[in-house]
């Protein structure tokens, strides 16, 4: 039985891929703003959702910036080599919930090595950026103030499970179960509690 052939594709800027990612952009910038919420909130639900229309439309349909990707090698033992814009290239191998037709085709595909570095320099990039979220706990009404602390308490709860698993996202997938979600919630009230004493204190 003969190997099959290794495939090589390079990727170049899509127009397909700009219309797509501006259409979602619009329709979730028109929802969230339907929203009844204060103009603060919503501003920043605008800036989030144009932020990464942004990134997205550079990344995918320009294939500009350090995360575009140009260049695809899928060798015959299910190897695959990604080159980015930069000139990175990530090896990993082909999963098998990657899908082939005439039309659409989605390859999906698994890092090796070096995917729980990534992972641990992304759960510490997520835990920083939830942290810098805590002063707009003391800044929003009350109810707003708790959703956002409970947000935050879920999020790091869920960087606390993905450590725990070493970044072992694909076969042990973290979830939060009911005692996670009372730690959840004890830490939301924690949290916006210490802030509306904060802000009394000024």
């Amino acid at each position: 039985m003969r190997n099959a052939p290794s495939i090589d594709v390079v990727f170049g800027p899509s127009r397909l891929a700009a219309a797509v990612t501006g259409i979602a952009a619009l329709a979730t910038l028109v929802v969230a703003l339907a929203l009844p919420a204060p103009p603060l909130v919503q501003a920043i639900v605008g800036a989030v959702i144009l932020t990464w229309a942004w990134s997205t439309l550079r990344s995918v349909a320009l294939r500009a910036g350090s995360a575009g990707v140009v260049a695809l090698h899928l060798g015959a033992d299910r190897l695959v080599v990604v080159r980015h814009v930069d000139g990175r290239s990530v090896a990993g191998h082909l999963r098998t919930a990657t899908y082939v037709s005439p039309l659409v085709t989605s390859v999906v595909w698994r890092p090796d090595g070096a995917w729980r570095t990534l992972m641990a320099f992304e759960v510490t990039r997520a835990r920083a950026l939830l942290e810098s979220g805590r002063p707009l706990v003391a800044a929003l009404p009350r109810r707003l103030g708790l959703e956002l602390a409970g947000v935050i308490a879920g999020g790091l709860r869920i960087c606390a499970r993905i450590d725990a698993v070493d970044g072992d996202v694909f076969t042990r997938r973290p979830t939060l179960r009911a005692r996670d979600w009372c730690a959840v919630a004890y830490h939301a009230l924690l949290m916006r509690r210490a802030a509306r004493c904060a802000r009394q204190a000024r």
